[in-house]
């Protein structure tokens, strides 16, 4: 078996999991790039969720360095990010400019298909429960502050989103801009680690996001979701019927 090393995102993370998996990988190194306060980290926040795919994940110092550069002397067979050399990177969904440039073929159309593993643990808590008489059904809400070039607006969004309870997940400051840009208030779920993430993205009605984790885990799981693309990138459509476009 192998061990491989990345400086990506939990999104390109999560996209990588069929890809190593062909690969033969069964360790993954994580860079521990430090979240905002109540976070954790990288390595931190993904471990649980990677352990649950089957891999042993183990933490790599971040210095830094970026993409396709590592603390000295560590030791791995696969950089995860020699990917991002790819052409029409932007254009080819991540998974397919992943599966070209490790010339990896008898997986198909991973993207197109879900592909993660989750636990059955709930992700409802009490406070939802608070939010309505019975057991609740919910939206889930995710803006990050990167791939925000769209024409979407936000406040006619949730004007037309009727299905339960609104839910924000994210980083504080997220949810802080977020409520500014809709001009009143929506409930933050805590999301201690990227499996929390998951685990409300598999129980959540219908999934309002842009380009992140939460696009990622709603393919990962083959959910219903709305996303504002960024204009002019196609790394991210998956042309299924539960895609859909703010």
């Amino acid at each position: 078996m192998k061990t491989a090393i990345t400086s990506g995102g939990a999104g390109d993370i999560l996209f990588s999991i069929p890809v190593m998996k062909a690969l033969g990988v069964d360790t993954l190194l994580i860079k521990e790039s430090f979240y905002p306060p109540g976070f954790g980290s990288l390595y931190s926040s993904m471990k649980d969720l990677m352990q649950l795919q089957g891999f042993k994940v183990l933490p790599t110092k971040d210095e830094g360095f970026g993409f396709d550069r590592f603390e000295a002397g560590v030791k791995y067979d696969i950089n995860m990010d020699a990917w991002r050399s790819c052409r029409m990177r932007g254009q080819w969904h991540i998974m397919q400019s992943m599966l070209n440039h490790w010339r990896v073929s008898q997986l198909g159309r991973p993207w197109q298909r879900p592909w993660l593993k989750i636990d059955d643990k709930p992700s409802v808590h009490d406070v939802l429960y608070s939010l309505e008489e019975y057991a609740p059904s919910f939206s889930l809400f995710s803006l990050t502050p990167r791939w925000r070039e769209s024409d979407c607006d936000w406040r006619r969004v949730m004007d037309k989103h009727t299905y339960g309870i609104p839910v924000f997940v994210g980083f504080d400051e997220d949810h802080a801009d977020f409520q500014r840009l809709i001009g009143h208030t929506i409930y933050h779920y805590p999301t201690p680690t990227f499996l929390d993430v998951v685990r409300l993205v598999r129980d959540a009605k219908d999934i309002y996001c842009n380009q992140g984790f939460v696009l990622a885990a709603a393919q990962a799981l083959g959910k219903n979701y709305w996303c504002a693309f960024k204009k002019g990138k196609t790394n991210c459509l998956t042309r299924t019927s539960n895609e859909h476009y703010l």
